[in-house]
């Protein structure tokens, strides 16, 4: 589980089923170690990103576990940081999620 969870991390874009196998996954989300939580919340904000059409059910669905139904304490706040992220910035979104040069980019920004 948690090998494809990384797979669909980095490569969301290329499986062209994503969408359906983090769904089935997702189903099971509370169940899972917190490592693999955050591999789900990172990929399905990926999946969302690169293919917004696909991940747009899914991604309310993971955003709500991650922030309100559980206990771990950096998976809520990271959580969060998607969700406010998403909601008042998706351009900066897009660049921090499809390259290292964004969290640069993001850093930078935020010195100023």
């Amino acid at each position: 589980m948690y090998d494809f969870s990384l797979l669909s991390k980095k490569y969301s874009d290329r499986i062209d089923n994503a969408g359906d196998l983090l769904g089935q996954f997702i189903e099971n989300f509370l169940d899972d170690s917190t490592i693999v939580q955050l591999s789900l919340l990172t990929a399905t904000v990926k999946l969302f990103i690169r293919k917004p059409a696909i991940g747009q059910e899914l991604i309310p669905r993971v955003l709500k576990y991650a922030t309100e139904d559980v206990d771990h304490v950096d998976l809520r706040e990271r959580g969060y940081f998607y969700w406010r992220l998403l909601a008042t910035n998706p351009l900066a979104a897009k660049v921090m999620f499809i390259s290292m040069i964004g969290y640069r980019l993001l850093y930078f920004l935020s010195a100023r």
